[in-house]
């Protein structure tokens, strides 16, 4: 499979279960908690998206990658899961500090245009995902907060013809 290094400007997303979401008691913010950046035992890396493939507005990026992670994953618009948005460069600068030289790469799937993976993270490491919650990735989208997706309207000149 080929894949491209993404460029440390750059954001992943990952999508956080409500089970491994809280609330920032000083803030009132979404975060998400350790464990969403754990590995099951038969991963290698972990998924995500990358944000800037969508190559349009922040606002629109986002609403772009959540409506195609919920197509992938099959994510209800109502559902209490959240996407943690993480910076590259910060991300590889943390794992770094606990020996770790993880690549970010794309990898795209025919569901999802763009995928991502943080390669070279396993094992899992407690303090690691602790750092990686508390700051690379500590930025937290809502799923409920983003709009279901609007389909365009058929062109009212084609059904003429």
């Amino acid at each position: 499979m080929k894949s491209d290094k993404i460029a440390d400007d750059h954001t992943v997303v990952r999508k956080i279960p409500k089970s491994r979401l809280t609330v920032d008691f000083l803030t009132g913010e979404p975060v998400p908690l350790p464990q969403a950046f754990e590995l099951r035992p038969d991963e290698e890396y972990l998924s995500a998206s990358w944000l800037e493939f969508h190559g349009e507005a922040r606002n629109v990026c986002i609403e772009k990658t959540v409506h195609t992670l919920r197509r992938c994953v099959s994510i209800k618009p109502k559902d209490k899961c959240g996407f943690a948005m993480g910076n590259v460069g910060a991300i590889k600068e943390t794992c770094k500090a606990f020996k770790k030289a993880v690549r970010i790469v794309h990898e795209r799937t025919k569901n999802n245009p763009a995928y991502a993976a943080v390669r070279q993270i396993a094992p899992n490491n407690l303090e690691l995902m602790e750092a990686l919650a508390k700051g690379a990735w500590r930025s937290v989208v809502l799923n409920a907060d983003i709009p279901e997706q609007t389909l365009p309207k058929p062109d009212q000149a084609k059904l003429l013809h």
